[in-house]
């Protein structure tokens, strides 16, 4: 059980609910993880949808946003040629070090970050970083992938 913090630790992001693993965070640390009647990460504005995905934007009691990748231990990553939590948190700390990236949204395959603008080569770096790890950024195709990064401030890989 995590020891309730004073709130001054805490990070937003969605988490989006699309597939068993997720359905598993959801119940082991979404909804179970309570203390004295209060959950330790809340949820609120859930949007359901036709196909039993849910959008919920969760409190996580972490002084990064990155940290919040490891909370999903065997529930994200480390199959195919995705890496595991470890592996991603890690790149998404050296992400928030280098480019204020932020984790914004996590599904079952996807990571969504936002970023203060990047100059072309920070985008470059970005991009060889994140080729680095046999990901792509589904924002958009390979071709605009520079100018998008440079442009939208956002990414999803």
């Amino acid at each position: 059980m995590r020891k309730k913090s004073n709130g001054e630790n805490v990070k937003k992001s969605e988490c989006v609910i699309d597939h068993e693993d997720m359905w598993m965070f959801k119940y082991e640390y979404l909804e179970k993880n309570f203390e004295d009647g209060k959950y330790d990460y809340k949820y609120k504005d859930i949007v359901s949808r036709s196909d039993n995905t849910e959008i919920v934007t969760a409190n996580f009691e972490v002084e990064y946003s990155y940290e919040i990748i490891g909370l999903f231990l065997g529930y994200w990553g480390g199959w195919n040629c995705t890496p595991n939590t470890a592996v991603m948190q890690e790149m998404a700390k050296k992400w928030h070090e280098k480019y204020d990236a932020e984790l914004i949204r996590i599904s079952h395959d996807t990571l969504s970050f936002q970023c203060r603008k990047l100059s072309e080569a920070e985008a470059e770096s970005l991009m060889q970083e994140i080729y680095s790890l046999f990901a792509e950024i589904v924002d958009c195709g390979s071709e605009e992938l520079l100018g998008y990064l440079m442009e939208n401030q956002t990414f999803t890989l």
